[in-house]
């Protein structure tokens, strides 16, 4: 008998597990198809929407050449108004403008300011702040509109900490979900924190923690926001 020779029962034995790895090899290959179609398919969705979307055309270096296009073809021009917004974070001489136009009742929809004792604000934040509902409404930015919203109540939103009022990227989001009725982006959670360090000078910093960010007020900005919601509509003026 050949000693090198199998056995019908060892061939089988051989037959049946390289059969076994043949076929753990085409599931496999199943399975990597099928996700290699999911994706295909979720690029494909995504594809489409984006090609459903609006865009913005601008092939110059001139802004006032900057238009939307919408999906059914139809251009609006955006550059003037583009060209000529304010920036977001550059509010002090349009602050200081409205308060002279404010004073010399140029504001039709403001209503006329009271005989009462001013008080005094540091922070280009307490003077948007301070600034009538209407007046805010039409003059600043949505999201300008969305920092004053939260500086108007810091205390009821932020956690106390050692360097004063701690307000997360998260809480931010939470806020303006919860009181504006709006779902921001994460772009404009970052750019409302932003904007409140801006117009906080010195008295906000933003910092990062465990990859959020938060801005952190001082103790004696909150108090001066607070005191001027307790004289809602008495005049403020600059230190």
């Amino acid at each position: 008998m050949c000693e090198d020779c199998l056995t019908r029962e060892e061939v089988e034995e051989i037959v049946a597990e390289e059969t076994a790895e043949l076929r753990a090899e085409l599931e496999g290959e199943r399975e990597q198809r099928k996700a290699a179609e999911a994706e295909r398919d979720r690029l494909q969705e995504r594809v489409d929407e984006l090609e459903a979307r609006a865009y913005i055309d601008w092939d110059s270096g001139d802004e006032r050449d900057i238009q939307i296009v919408a999906t059914d073809g139809t251009r609006y021009p955006l550059g003037r108004a583009v060209k000529t917004k304010v920036a977001e974070t550059d509010l002090q001489e349009r602050l200081d403008d409205l308060r002279d136009r404010l004073a010399e009742g140029d504001l039709a929809e403001a209503e006329p300011e009271p005989e009462s004792p001013t008080i005094e604000t540091e922070t280009p934040l307490e003077d948007i702040v301070a600034l009538p509902e209407s007046v805010a409404e039409t003059e600043l930015s949505a999201n300008q509109q969305r920092a004053r919203f939260l500086a108007r109540d810091v205390r009821d939103y932020a956690d106390k900490a050692p360097a004063g009022w701690c307000l997360t990227a998260g809480q931010v989001g939470t806020v303006l979900k919860a009181g504006l009725d709006i779902t921001p982006h994460s772009e404009t959670v970052r750019r409302v924190i932003q904007i409140l360090e801006d117009l906080c000078d010195d008295a906000a910093t933003v910092r990062k923690r465990r990859g959020e960010k938060r801005i952190v007020f001082d103790e004696d900005l909150v108090q001066r926001l607070e005191r001027q919601q307790a004289n809602d509509g008495v005049r403020t003026a600059p230190a």
